[in-house]
């Protein structure tokens, strides 16, 4: 998790440098899952904190492990706030972020998409800034995610792009 959270923060600093951000510093959404995906979700938000963001935190269905326990009270001390739920509507996301670091299902995610991951899937689906995925964007799998959400692998980051009443297509530059 932790060479994976680096990895994923470094990624997104190198995508989206935090002086290219309309605040100074950058703010940062990041929404944790339950599994492995949300812990890398934890470890980039410190790495992210460290390379000059103002990162957010979002963890709505914490496990009571060891290991993730440690990770929050790494994220509590270095003064990231954590939200006790999450913005309603995507027009706030919109305004209070720069970026949302999408830390939700990886790869192994199987199944369908549960409450309160439905609803903060339906959300993001709606946000204008940009959403960096870590593995895979999630709920990418699920038919209920939503339609017009297609994920696009750019300079090696996922991303997503609505597609809605468009014929575009997603392809590398």
């Amino acid at each position: 998790m932790e060479l994976a959270g680096l990895s994923c923060a470094t990624a997104i600093a190198k995508a989206y440098p935090p002086t290219s951000m309309s605040r100074s510093p950058a703010t940062v959404l990041v929404i944790c899952g339950p599994g492995n995906n949300g812990g890398d979700g934890l470890v980039c938000a410190r790495h992210l904190k460290l390379f000059g963001y103002q990162p957010t935190i979002y963890y709505p269905k914490r496990p009571n492990k060891p290991l993730f326990n440690a990770l929050v009270t790494q994220c509590q001390k270095m003064d990231i706030p954590f939200l006790g739920e999450m913005p309603p509507e995507p027009m706030l996301i919109d305004e209070l972020y720069d970026l949302v670091v999408d830390a939700i299902f990886g790869f192994s995610f199987k199944g369908d998409v549960r409450e309160p991951f439905r609803t903060i899937l339906s959300i993001l689906n709606g946000v204008t800034v940009p959403i960096a995925s870590i593995d895979i964007p999630s709920g990418s799998g699920s038919k209920e995610v939503g339609s017009g959400v297609l994920p696009c692998l750019e300079d090696g980051m996922w991303r997503r792009e609505t597609l809605e009443g468009s014929s575009q297509t997603c392809s590398s530059p």
